[in-house]
């Protein structure tokens, strides 16, 4: 294909186990197939040029894992359909895909979102943050912790397909280390596994790139 950008291997710190694999969004719907077309056959062209280029880095990090499949379809709740033993999340943002995934069967959930800085803004932090979040937020770009309760929620809802309120969890930065710590507040105890993952953060190109991984 004519001006191809090709799909880059990003190292996520304190994630040795994720196959981890970036590109810029680009015009790939031609490598769909006909049931991943069909799911987005009634979006605008930017949102079918995000899902082509993030399903075009799924089959690779696929591949990577010894995996071939025809298609990577869609839950019911917008999430990737991935092969039994697999692990994994997709996201888009500011004109750029990532996609990580293991087989890894020490690992019982992975999620990362990307989501462009500055996003967040006042009127939505009541909606997103607790009173304690809200409280030390200082100088902290709230777009950052909404990504990583973004990439919590990625890793929860596969394991017990429930919805969770932001206002559920918490997250507290260690900008030294790159990483986040989660404390679960809501009402579900056994969410509260969230506790024990890991969470990293770091910045792509005028994003925020959280990632989690929770191990059996």
């Amino acid at each position: 294909m004519p001006n191809l950008k090709p799909a880059s291997r990003l190292i996520l710190q304190g994630h040795p186990d994720l196959m981890c694999l970036h590109a810029p969004v680009q015009d790939l719907v031609h490598t769909l197939s006909a049931a991943e077309r069909g799911v987005v056959s009634k979006a605008v062209d930017s949102r079918r040029q995000e899902y082509a280029t993030g399903r075009w880095l799924a089959h690779q990090a696929l591949v990577e894992l010894g995996f071939e499949v025809d298609s990577i379809l869609t839950g019911p709740k917008r999430e990737p359909l991935w092969p039994d033993t697999v692990k994994g999340s997709i996201t888009h943002a500011g004109g750029h895909a990532v996609v990580a995934v293991t087989a890894d069967d020490t690992v019982a959930g992975v999620g990362v979102d990307l989501e462009s800085a500055g996003r967040v803004g006042d009127s939505m932090l009541r909606r997103i943050l607790t009173q304690r979040e809200r409280a030390s937020l200082g100088e902290v770009d709230p777009t950052l912790l909404f990504s990583a309760k973004e990439s919590c929620f990625k890793v929860l809802f596969p394991i017990f397909r429930q919805y969770v309120e932001f206002q559920a969890v918490e997250v507290s930065l260690d900008d030294a280390n790159s990483s986040f710590t989660i404390s679960y507040v809501g009402d579900r105890p056994d969410h509260a596994v969230i506790e024990q993952a890991q969470g990293t953060f770091q910045q792509l190109d005028g994003c925020w790139l959280t990632c989690v991984s929770l191990l059996n």
